[in-house]
């Protein structure tokens, strides 16, 4: 298993404020096909807002799907709004969550696996309390270590049921 960061501006944080508490089954997939995402693995929805880390939600990839396939799952009102040629569909996923922060002390501690070995986060203070919000703006495999601690913050995953697709269908 491997594990993933996506990052969401801020303006797609607050614009998705209202739906506090859904579980977040589905993602557009594109970025994490060309990182080799598979089934099983995992992936961190994350913004940084003042220099603090939010975690938003966590799913388990079960599947990649087609737009075709998502829009027959979803239906076409909810899909058109994350058009994509491919999606990462969950088996599990946490709540949406939008009041959880990482605690500073902790993403320092943060590190991820890229090419050229361990790297970590970047901050704006010397103090290293700030984080830079640059430092996320790609999709980053976080170490096994490093997606425990985001786990520690998140609510718990949950298996994806029927109901949960519906919530979201008459959300619109």
């Amino acid at each position: 298993m491997r594990y993933f960061t996506f990052y969401w501006k801020n303006k797609t944080y607050k614009e998705n404020k209202q739906y506090e508490g859904f579980i977040n089954f589905w993602h557009t997939g594109d970025r994490f096909i060309k990182r080799g995402i598979e089934k099983n693995d995992f992936v961190y929805s994350l913004t940084v807002i003042k220099g603090r880390l939010y975690p938003i939600s966590c799913l388990q990839v079960d599947e990649i799907i087609s737009y075709d396939e998502l829009e027959r799952r979803l239906g076409p009102k909810l899909a058109q709004y994350w058009v994509s040629s491919r999606y990462l569909w969950a088996k599990k996923a946490t709540a949406l969550s939008f009041h959880r922060v990482v605690p500073a002390e902790k993403v320092k501690e943060l590190s991820f696996n890229s090419q050229s070995g361990m790297t970590s986060l970047k901050f704006k203070d010397k103090g290293a309390s700030l984080l830079d919000q640059q430092t996320l703006r790609s999709v980053r495999e976080l170490t096994e270590k490093s997606a425990k601690i985001l786990d520690d913050v998140l609510p718990p995953l949950q298996t994806v049921e029927d109901y949960h697709i519906e919530q979201w269908k008459r959300s619109l």
